[in-house]
């Protein structure tokens, strides 16, 4: 029997030039869909990588289910990498072995759809139905680093800003602060004022009971929070009396476009009135698993926050995700606080 049911519009996959236009089977509309998109024969996305990929083409059936359930091979070069399990985890086996059927089958029949050549990728994706999905984001130029000879002189001259921040690191801190890297310098200091043993719920109860609101706050990367509501969706949560001067986000495991793009932060004491207390852009990362800190100025001390997403990476109507969310107190002024504040605000300008 299916769970946790989600009722979207019956999709449509395949070539109207072909004639193998073909509708989608009810597991496919309700489990994969609501997640993956309704253009499931779109430009890139987890979808048409598997119609392309060698794996389905060749009917491999168990190979197929070990990708839905472990994720990509350790040696894959997909530009889009399924995480273990992923969002997985709440299919059941029978569920699980008749979608990789069904995407085998899709595959045989499989004619890829391809970009407008005179449109903008970003063009064409906001004038297609549904979301814009993790190819779309995940295909864009990733420079090494440190940057090559060959690497855009704007990558060049940020990794002399590193060199350079690092050196006055050594200089000021001396040996305690040996072999610490950018991204070690950006979490300094950065204490969490919310516990896993805090209070916390979803701005929504839309969520799979498998990546709940009490993921944000686990302390483990690994794990995420998820809502369907998408963008406008967040989190409430109840700490000790404490003043708020900066958050960050970890952008969870998979699909970029479910990245929140903004955040608005307010306050209460009594867990019904809420104050603004800060809002403003979160840095965009092609990346996963990466860490995002936004300060800003702040007085009042509150025991409950509320944090809301009014935007997201992508389009449409998709769920929104985060794999940790933390509270941090103001930072000292030392000068190696104010190091940790270049670092972070390089690190956001690398990550572009």
């Amino acid at each position: 029997m299916l769970k946790n049911i989600v009722l979207v519009p019956l999709l449509i996959i395949g070539s109207s030039a072909s004639g193998n236009d073909k509708a989608l089977s009810l597991p496919l509309t309700l489990r994969c869909a609501p997640c993956h998109g309704p253009d499931l024969n779109g430009v890139g996305g987890v979808f048409p990588s598997l119609m392309t990929s060698q794996l389905v083409k060749s009917g491999n059936l168990d190979g197929v289910i070990k990708f839905i359930t472990h994720g990509s091979p350790a040696d894959s070069q997909s530009l889009v990498k399924m995480p273990a399990k992923g969002g997985h985890l709440d299919l059941g086996d029978e569920e699980i072995r008749e979608i990789a059927k069904q995407v085998i089958e899709l595959a045989r029949n499989y004619v890829e759809k391809k970009a407008p050549p005179t449109a903008s990728r970003d063009g064409y994706f906001k004038e297609r139905f549904g979301p814009v999905v993790s190819t779309a984001i995940e295909t864009a130029p990733v420079v090494s680093w440190p940057p090559a000879e060959n690497a855009p002189e704007r990558a060049k001259r940020l990794y002399q800003r590193e060199k350079k921040l690092l050196a006055m690191l050594q200089e000021v801190g001396g040996k305690e602060y040996e072999g610490i890297g950018l991204d070690d310098l950006s979490k300094l200091k950065s204490k969490d004022l919310s516990s896993p043993s805090d209070q916390i719920k979803g701005t929504s109860t839309n969520s799979p009971k498998n990546e709940n609101p009490s993921l944000a706050i686990d302390d483990q990367p690994a794990t995420k929070y998820l809502n369907f509501d998408g963008a406008g969706s967040g989190l409430e949560l109840k700490i000790n009396d404490s003043v708020v001067n900066g958050i960050s986000i970890t952008s969870a495991n998979d699909a970029p476009e479910r990245d929140p793009k903004s955040f608005v932060l307010s306050g209460s004491n009594d867990g019904s009135s809420f104050v603004e207390i800060a809002s403003g852009s979160i840095p965009v990362s092609r990346g996963r698993g990466k860490l995002k800190t936004m300060r800003f100025p702040n007085g009042k001390s509150f025991t409950n926050y509320r944090i809301v997403f009014p935007e997201l990476v992508g389009e449409g109507n998709i769920p929104m995700q985060i794999a940790e969310f933390e509270l941090l107190p103001k930072l000292e002024g030392s000068p190696i606080d104010d190091l940790i504040k270049e670092a972070t605000k390089l690190l956001g300008q690398i990550d572009e």
